[in-house]
Order: C-alpha cells, then sequence, then structure tokens
C-alpha cells in the first residue's frame, strides 16, 4: 500500500477542501473516484473516493461524493488530544488516528469521507496509505480534527481478504 508520485507545481485553491489544492490525476495515482451510473442514458455519479491497494481492490469508507481531486497538508495529533472533552470527547478509538492542523483552517470537510491520507516515508522514499476518513461533522473548526481509520491497524484482516478473494 504505497507508491511513488510525480512532483509538480501547485495550483489555485478551491473551496471543495478548505485550505486544499486542486491537483490533476496524475498526482496521486492510486488515488480513484468510486461512480455509478444509475441508468445508461445518466451521466456518472461520484460516490466516494478512495485509494488502490491491488490490481482489483479499491479501499474506501464508502461514503458521500469527494468532488474534485485536492490535497492539503496537515499535521497527525496524538489520540489523547484529539479525545479531550472539547476535541472528540473520547470517541476516537485505537484502531483511529486525528489530523489536522492545529486552530482549524485546512479540512476536508463532510464531502472527503471514504479518501485517504498518505504519509511520505523519507526512508521509504515513497508515499504509503496509512489512513481512510470515516468521521467528520463540521468543515474547518479548531477543535474538530479529521479522523482516519488507522490502514496499519489492519493490515493483516486486509492481507487476508485480499488473499481469499484471490484463490
Amino acid at each position: 500500500m504505497c507508491g511513488h508520485r510525480p512532483e509538480r507545481v501547485a495550483e489555485h485553491r478551491d473551496k471543495r477542501m478548505i485550505g486544499g489544492e486542486n491537483v490533476k490525476v496524475s498526482v496521486w495515482p492510486w488515488q480513484v473516484s468510486v461512480q455509478y451510473q444509475p441508468n445508461s442514458s445518466a451521466p456518472f455519479i461520484q460516490v466516494c473516493g478512495g485509494a488502490i491497494i491491488h490490481r482489483y481492490w479499491i479501499m474506501t469508507a464508502a461514503s458521500y461524493d469527494v468532488g474534485v481531486l485536492q490535497e492539503a497538508e496537515v499535521d497527525l495529533m496524538s489520540r489523547s488530544l484529539c479525545n479531550k472533552p472539547e476535541y472528540w470527547n473520547y470517541t476516537v478509538a485505537a484502531d483511529m488516528l486525528c489530523v489536522s492542523q492545529f486552530g482549524g483552517g485546512v479540512d476536508g470537510c463532510e464531502t472527503n469521507l471514504g479518501g485517504p491520507l498518505n504519509c511520505y516515508i523519507e526512508i521509504e522514499e515513497r508515499y504509503f496509505l496509512i489512513g481512510i476518513r470515516v468521521k467528520a461533522t463540521s468543515c474547518g473548526q479548531p477543535y474538530r480534527p479529521n479522523v482516519y481509520l488507522k490502514v496499519y491497524s489492519h493490515y493483516y484482516w486486509i492481507e487476508r481478504e485480499l488473499n481469499n478473494s484471490l484463490h
């Protein structure tokens, strides 16, 4: 669940993600838009975002429309801080992590549920999928960081499901 991406020049910001920037699809080649077509004459409708984890598998939280592909730089927050009463009031489980910019301002809003959180690991010289967005109730608020499911906490389950489906 890792990959390389090309470097590029940042583009103008858009309001679908507070503090985010529009990017071309080629910038995050493992990120996908999950869509469906209600009938043959209707346009495709985007349901959620996801990440390619295998040739035949997409990982997503399977909820909401993610709109335009955007990115933003954020900081990891300790779970103990994220669980304080003024933040998520002890509702962030051990298999979740919180991401934000302290003081608010950068946020994926409710429209980015299911989207991936990628982290560059310098020693490996590549990006790794470390989270899938699972919780959002506000947008850009100082005490409401984004909550992601930790992909690595579920690695063995994911690996088992992949192997079972391919045999």
